[in-house]
């Protein structure tokens, strides 16, 4: 009978510890447009980045959560991918930060996909 209590205690505790909305989104959008405008720090932009996957990653158990704000952070990221690409007049031995940064945001890209789902994240691009 304890455990059952226990059990139900520990249940309704974990359902009031799931989030209701992406509180993090002004958050998330303000870092990201810092990391672009500062891509040649590239130290400080793999730390933003990693700030910015552990603010979405409390939300692979309700992915939904990020839907209202998703449209405008892969588009910001493609963007400045689409750019960074179209304007690739440089060696990798030349310019490694450049690839540094790319790199950077698509690990960004590949962890929306992985907490909201390829399928979703591919028709915003």
């Amino acid at each position: 009978m304890e455990a059952t209590i226990a059990n139900e205690v520990l249940e309704v505790e974990e359902e009031e510890q799931l989030p209701s909305t992406f509180n993090e989104a002004a958050q998330f959008m303000e870092s990201l447009n810092k990391v672009i405008a500062h891509q040649d720090d590239v130290v400080s932009a793999a730390e933003q980045i990693d700030k910015l996957i552990a603010l979405v990653e409390p939300y692979q158990q309700q992915p939904n959560l990020l839907d209202p704000y998703l449209k405008a952070m892969v588009e910001t990221l493609i963007g400045t991918l689409r750019e960074h690409i179209q304007n690739c007049n440089f060696t990798p031995s030349s310019q490694p930060k450049k690839f540094i940064f790319q790199h950077q945001l698509f690990r960004l890209l590949y962890h929306l996909a992985k907490i909201r789902g390829y399928k979703i994240v591919m028709n915003l691009f």
